[in-house]
């Protein structure tokens, strides 16, 4: 594990290009540190650098490649270039399979606990207003089946019916929708997101919204708390790294109460997502000897 690449993205490589670097800098600084600490050498290079040598480095660490989203076919065709030629992690199979958000209903089908979902092929002609009856909410969630960061995240109620109807159809034109019930308790106690780390559960946040807004993404208003995860919500993240089908090195796990008490997965972030490393400094370290002792099974 002698050499490390951070990967990012283009604005990322210059720390002063962006209003965003700053926190990302903290972020993968913590985790350069534990890798030096380790006597790897570290750099940081853009998915998208066409000079950079990927055989050069022994492992290619994918962190803040947030902009793969508008650029997906190149994005993938990079995965599987670059898995060929150096370790990836997470692996490619499993960065291509968390893409797309059907991977949900795959979970579901292995036995995790998600809201009632409906995912709907781009180009149907399915109404929002028979979502409705089939799933037998009042209210609902729709976004695009591959995004993030709550990127075109409607909530809408039956009330709003037929206005919300043509901005579903708008965005069910251009691409496959994700339909969920909307779980009302993320407004009161916002969302808890478990880090885990060689398949272990690390560290937690919670993420809370601005007041009134399920969005719970600092972009929209939102502020992130620590956050003692408790023993259920522990287990139930780690049983969702288990059932993927190819185990990850890093993942967070952000989790929402369903209204009859029990835990349900909202998302299951295993490409890039915030692991909070500034207010848990440790989880760097333990990210850190998890990718030096990583073999693809998770630590006992």
């Amino acid at each position: 594990m002698n050499d490390i690449v951070l990967v990012t993205e283009d604005r990322f490589e210059d720390p002063r290009a962006d209003p965003q670097g700053k926190q990302v800098f903290v972020e993968e600084g913590l985790l350069s540190a534990a890798f030096e600490r380790r006597g790897a050498r570290v750099r940081r290079v853009a998915w998208s650098n066409r000079a950079f040598d990927w055989s050069q480095a022994s492992v290619a660490l994918v962190q803040s490649t947030w902009d793969y989203i508008h650029r997906l076919p190149e994005f993938r065709s990079w995965l599987q270039r670059t898995a060929a030629v150096t370790r990836l992690l997470n692996p490619a199979e499993l960065i291509l399979w968390n893409s797309d958000k059907r991977y949900l209903l795959e979970l579901e089908r292995a036995g995790i606990r998600i809201p009632r979902t409906r995912v709907v092929p781009a180009g149907s002609d399915l109404s929002l207003a028979t979502l409705f009856e089939e799933l037998r909410q009042e209210e609902l969630v729709f976004k695009p089946a591959v995004s993030l960061g709550a990127r075109d995240t409607h909530r809408v109620h039956r009330d709003a019916l037929p206005e919300a109807g043509r901005t579903f159809a708008e965005l069910m034109r251009r691409e496959a929708v994700v339909v969920q019930e909307f779980l009302p308790d993320v407004l009161a106690a916002g969302e808890v997101s478990v880090v885990l780390l060689g398949g272990r559960a690390s560290h937690a946040v919670r993420k809370i919204g601005r007041a009134g807004d399920f969005r719970v993404q600092d972009h929209f208003g939102g502020r992130v708390e620590p956050h003692s995860p408790t023993e259920a919500e522990r287990a139930f993240a780690e049983r969702v790294v288990a059932a993927c089908p190819v185990a990850p090195v890093y993942a967070r796990i952000d989790l929402v109460r369903h209204p009859d008490g029990g835990l349900c997965l909202m998302e299951a972030e295993l490409i890039e997502p915030e692991l909070f490393f500034r207010l848990h400094p440790a989880g760097a370290d333990r990210l850190a000897e998890a990718v030096e002792r990583w073999d693809g099974v998770p630590s006992r």
